[in-house]
């Protein structure tokens, strides 16, 4: 885990609902703690889309709190859009086409054109 990572931290919002937010690793503090920035609702719309901000409010959680990795500082890979500087929108909610499970095939690398992970009906 580094700074600068994204990660899902399974929060708990204002109706007692469980909730997963994206957050960037500002600071690792120790094994079990580190301070992070929460992805937040802002007030703006893009194309009839959310627009959303990194707070800058610093957080401190527990590493238990922690639902899911992006490995990535990049906040594509975690299914956001720039359309601002520092302002972004959900993929989904601009492609509905959008399936954050598949992988980017925005690498230029066709050497394993064979290796589909998508099984094909084509003989």
């Amino acid at each position: 885990m580094e700074t600068g990572y994204l990660i899902n931290v399974l929060t708990v919002d204002d109706n007692d609902e469980e909730e997963h937010v994206i957050a960037k690793i500002v600071n690792v503090l120790d094994e079990n703690n580190l301070e992070v920035k929460y992805l937040s609702r802002t007030e703006h719309t893009y194309d009839d889309c959310t627009v959303y901000k990194f707070s800058k409010d610093v957080e401190k959680i527990q590493k238990d709190s922690i639902s899911g990795f992006f490995d990535s500082e990049n906040e594509k890979d975690a299914g956001l859009v720039e359309v601002g500087p520092r302002r972004y929108v959900l993929l989904e909610d601009i492609d509905e086409d959008y399936n954050p499970s598949e992988s980017d095939d925005d690498d230029d690398d066709d050497d394993d054109d064979d290796e589909s992970v998508v099984d094909s009906d084509e003989d």
